[in-house]
């Protein structure tokens, strides 16, 4: 028996999973490379022979405009190496910032950034502390977090005619780096300069790492300022940043750069995170999404009423929700590598490789060798010719642990039309839903089982409906693309690039920085199992 990680789906689609489960039956081959059971019984269960499957390399992908984006350095075993990843992204004003007019003699009091990291309440005490699980933090070393102003406009369109959407890649980091600045304590910009992150608490730069702890906020009461009032706000990245720096660049700034948010990003193009290892092991990797981040400036300025002159504390705040780009590095175990530089197109993999980012995919001819355009593969024609119902359909791959030395692995993996770079129709019809996302869509499949007798891993993707089509012929036979996913709503697709060659792959396999190594099919060995259950009508 197998087992799969839990769900929490209802107890309606486990019922249909379950009833679509039939009895195990013996094989025999026959000639035709269909291994077809030999009783009489009219639901029959063949397994094909010839499925190729290949790797496909993907070192750079597109990284502009991620919903979810990594920062940090991820140390994941010999297999897949080390990945080291940075971030930039532009702000923009809040409304209420878009209206502000600062009054007389202000000051910067306090900056502060903060980015919420994904986490779940555990519980909360009679004081009112709560206790989070951080979930997509990965490692609990410390490491080097540097923010600096980014001095490269992202572009939303690309020139000259901006007339299509810019691209940026994983590799495109010295488009910022050469152009970054930090600030001296008063505030003047340098590229020598310090990080804007220049707090004395060096948790906050140069031994930054992801912190579970509930946050708490003092400031001052609105009714009397000689007190404070605390909040409470969930784990996130919090960094006091440079005033004098701020104080320049938003008091000071010059006229109409603050009046709208066109103007505004081209003046302030935006901040750079720059990480830097302290340590030659462990990992400090989170997946984060900065679009929830703001900035809050915390000013004071003279108010005046009735000839009586006070000071009064304001804030002004901008989100980071303008253009991102993630800038990604990898090193690859030795094996890995070598993989990649030796792909066999014509005869297939012995040993696939799937790797989120700018990593690798798997392409896969489900009946073997293409066939000429308008052709048939032999063995789909066998089934037109007769007459197969298909009941169900699977797509079996078999981990290869012998060769899969990491310390984390992808919880699911995802089939899809790499023809035309949309989802297959099982994909497509499964409505399926779960209270954890990650588990949506659960009679397609795809996650990781274990079975208990063997200790044999596999991933499994149903086709059925997919297969259906091709018997009726109402779709073509197509190569089919297989993915890591973090999350299998985001099937759409994104650029990847081999040396010159340009590939499309699904946005969850980019948001995924995880891989597995499965076993492919040779001459000798078949490890991928194509399984059919059907029903003959000629």
């Amino acid at each position: 028996m197998k087992h799969f990680l839990s769900a929490g789906f209802s107890a309606v689609f486990l019922l249909f999973i379950v009833s679509l489960v039939s009895c195990d039956k013996d094989y025999t081959d026959i000639d035709s490379g269909l291994n077809i059971d030999d009783d009489d019984l009219n639901i029959q269960k063949a397994e094909l022979a010839t499925v190729r499957a290949f790797n496909q390399p993907v070192r750079e992908v597109q990284t502009n405009n991620l919903a979810i984006n990594p920062l940090g350095i991820l140390r994941n075993g010999s297999t897949f190496g080390t990945t080291h990843a940075d971030f930039v992204t532009q702000l923009e004003l809040t409304s209420a910032a878009l209206a502000t007019e600062f009054g007389d003699n202000p000051t910067v009091d306090s900056v502060a950034l903060y980015i919420p990291y994904f986490s779940t309440k555990l519980l909360t005490d009679s004081d009112g502390n709560s206790e989070y699980e951080l979930d997509s933090i990965y490692g609990s070393q410390k490491m080097k977090l540097e923010v600096f102003e980014s001095n490269y406009f992202i572009n939303a369109l690309a020139p000259p005619d901006f007339s299509q959407a810019q691209v940026y890649y994983t590799s495109n980091a010295s488009l910022f780096t050469t152009l970054l600045k930090g600030a001296f304590e008063d505030g003047t910009t340098a590229t020598s300069a310090p990080a804007l992150n220049n707090s004395t608490r060096t948790q906050e730069n140069e031994n930054f790492k992801f912190s579970d702890r509930e946050i708490y906020l003092t400031t001052p009461n609105e009714d009397d300022p000689t007190t404070t009032d605390t909040t409470r706000v969930a784990p996130g990245m919090r960094l006091m940043l440079n005033k004098n720096y701020f104080k320049k660049k938003i008091l000071e700034a010059p006229d109409g750069k603050l009046s709208n948010n066109t103007s505004f990003r081209d003046y302030m193009r935006g901040l750079y995170f720059k990480t830097t290892a302290t340590s030659p092991t462990g990992s400090s990797y989170g997946l984060l999404d900065f679009k929830k981040g703001s900035i809050t400036v915390y000013y004071s300025e003279d108010k005046t009423t009735d000839g009586v002159t006070t000071r009064t504390q304001k804030t002004f705040v901008m989100n980071l929700t303008g253009n991102t780009v993630s800038l990604q590095e990898n090193s690859f175990g030795a094996e890995y590598a070598n993989a990649l530089d030796n792909v066999n197109q014509t005869e297939g993999d012995e040993i696939l490789y799937l790797k989120g980012g700018n990593g690798s995919i798997v392409y896969i001819d489900l009946f073997g060798e293409r066939p000429n355009e308008g052709e048939v593969p032999g063995e789909l024609q066998k089934m037109i010719d007769e007459g197969w119902l298909i009941n169900e359909a699977n797509l079996t791959f078999t981990v290869d642990r012998s060769r899969l030395r990491t310390l984390l692995e992808p919880l699911r993996v995802y089939l899809y039309n790499a023809d035309t770079n949309l989802p297959i129709a099982d994909y497509t019809l499964d409505v399926t839903t779960s209270s954890n996302r990650k588990y949506d869509k659960y009679l397609f499949g795809g996650f990781r089982s274990t079975d208990d007798e063997t200790g044999e891993e596999t991933y499994t993707i149903r086709l059925t409906n997919h297969l259906r089509a091709l018997v009726k012929g109402t779709q073509d036979d197509v190569r089919l693309g297989l993915t890591v996913t973090e999350s299998i709503a985001a099937a759409d697709n994104l650029k990847g690039r081999d040396d010159d060659a340009t590939v499309q792959l699904p946005r969850g396999s980019v948001l995924h920085p995880f891989g597995t190594v499965l076993k492919g099919n040779t001459a000798d060995a078949k490890n991928i199992k194509f399984e059919i259950r059907y029903t003959k009508t000629k």
